[in-house]
């Protein structure tokens, strides 16, 4: 899948990239079939994470897994802008426009008693898995969910579930789901965040390598890669550094026109002062005094600066195998 960069393709032209690249990691590839098994086993999922987390980017690679397969799922595709204006009655609606029902009545009831029917031959008949998509799920008011629930578990000739959902928001939803707890408990959440292992160091080098292809050197990617946790806010640091570069005519973006900080660096680690005072063979506070800018002794501080160089180095020799 293409990437879309928010770059303006002059700085790209000036670093030599016709267009940004792309990066697929093998967790990217096990959520898509993750999910791929909740839609064809009609589950309900939620794909959680922050701002920028690439929640969208996930979502369109899974519907681009589809294309070209004849029992390619139906997706009907919901946005929330603004949570009091998204009710069941508009989820039925979309069913209805997206499958063609014919002549489906007025009241949301008259909808839905001949939108089941139309769903369940999708599964029979046309053997075509339906998934519903909420984007900003987050904003929903708790009562759709479980109406949702109920319209997916009606039967049809002794079928249900009839449908599959995926859920798309921000952190803070799985605890409002789970206050519904007959939505909650049936739900698979995906969570989009360092913890669980998506988007670590490692995968923001990778990223940043085959994105940015030969424009970024070792150390800045290392920078920005402390700086930033979420591929949208790693890709605006870049924007900004390469028109810095650009802008004093640098032909690679380096550590000096993007910097970090020993504590930025040693938190994007995940490194702990303890781990810098053992390996310097000096005492904690010390290394909170050097980290922080207050004055240590020239022994202790060369010892920590080796410490920490030496630390990084063995963090960060996964990039050179990429």
């Amino acid at each position: 899948m293409k990437k879309t960069s928010i770059i303006r393709q002059s700085t790209l032209n000036h670093f030599g990239l016709k267009e940004a690249g792309t990066y697929e990691s093998k967790l990217h590839q096990t959520l898509i079939d993750d999910i791929k098994d909740g839609i064809n086993n009609q589950y309900m999922m939620a794909i959680v994470g922050e701002f920028g987390s690439g929640k969208s980017q996930l979502q369109h690679m899974l519907e681009a897994a589809f294309l070209g397969q004849n029992d390619r799922p139906v997706f009907v595709h919901i946005v929330s802008p603004d949570k009091k204006k998204l009710n069941i009655g508009a989820v039925v609606d979309a069913f209805i426009d997206r499958l063609g029902v014919k002549d489906p009545g007025r009241s949301v009831n008259a909808k839905t008693t001949n939108l089941i029917p139309a769903l369940g031959e999708s599964l029979i008949g046309a053997q075509r898995n339906i998934c519903l998509v909420i984007d900003n799920a987050h904003r929903c008011d708790l009562e759709l969910f479980s109406e949702i629930r109920d319209l997916r578990e009606q039967h049809y000739n002794g079928i249900f579930p009839l449908f599959s959902v995926l859920l798309i928001g921000q952190p803070g939803m799985e605890s409002k789901l789970m206050k519904r707890k007959e939505v909650g408990w049936r739900t698979q959440f995906y969570h989009l965040n360092e913890k669980n292992g998506w988007w670590t160091f490692e995968h923001r080098i990778k990223y940043l390598q085959a994105v940015y292809n030969g424009a970024i050197t070792p150390q800045a990617q290392i920078n920005i890669a402390s700086r930033t946790t979420v591929p949208l806010v790693m890709d605006q640091l870049v924007k900004d550094s390469m028109e810095a570069a650009r802008a004093v005519r640098l032909d690679v973006v380096n550590e000096e026109v993007v910097p970090a900080s020993d504590k930025e660096i040693l938190s994007g680690l995940g490194l702990s002062y303890a781990d810098v005072a053992e390996a310097a063979g000096v005492g904690k506070t010390t290394v909170n005094n050097y980290i922080n800018g207050e004055q240590v002794g020239k022994d202790s501080a060369d010892k920590i600066s080796s410490a920490i160089e030496k630390l990084k180095g063995e963090k960060t020799q996964f990039k050179n195998a990429v």
